[in-house]
């Protein structure tokens, strides 16, 4: 097995920054505007983006965590490539985890609260899910794949 340098965790800021501007380049792409995401005083906007912030940065932690407690260069490169292949789905689950808010409807929680800590929150939590969780089955197939060599 060879030794590999590890990754700092100085990478984190970069996944906080790219997955808000994800966010408002795919609506870009789709409404033409910001508009898709704006509402009456932008909350929603703004709920949106640190969703997407909160996201990047459990999954980025998560993923150099993963790389750096890899032992081969292999098990880093899956790890990287399985977080590539879960983007998608670690978008998708980012937007649709604050319809799990839903169980708290009718809990009298103060708007702020419900759409800069709970939104958040759920987005980051179903959203890193698929990232970090694909990431980490990309470093267990490669740490198995060098165990059927020796």
């Amino acid at each position: 097995m060879s030794e590999s340098k590890s990754p700092s965790y100085f990478w984190v800021p970069l996944f906080v920054v790219f997955w808000p501007a994800v966010l408002l380049l795919i609506s870009w792409l789709r409404f033409g505007t910001f508009r898709g995401l704006m509402d009456v005083g932008g909350t929603q906007f703004w709920s949106g983006i640190v969703a997407f912030a909160a996201t990047g940065l459990v999954s980025g932690v998560g993923l150099l965590w993963l790389m750096r407690f890899a032992k081969t260069r292999r098990q880093k490169k899956y790890a990287f490539v399985g977080y590539l292949l879960a983007l998608p789905a670690g978008f998708i689950g980012t937007l649709l985890g604050p319809l799990a808010t839903e169980a708290f409807y009718g809990v009298p929680f103060p708007p702020v609260f419900v759409f800069y800590v709970l939104y958040p929150l759920f987005g980051a939590i179903n959203g890193s899910l698929f990232l970090v969780g694909i990431a980490l089955a990309g470093k267990e197939i490669a740490r198995t794949a060098e165990i059927k060599k020796v």
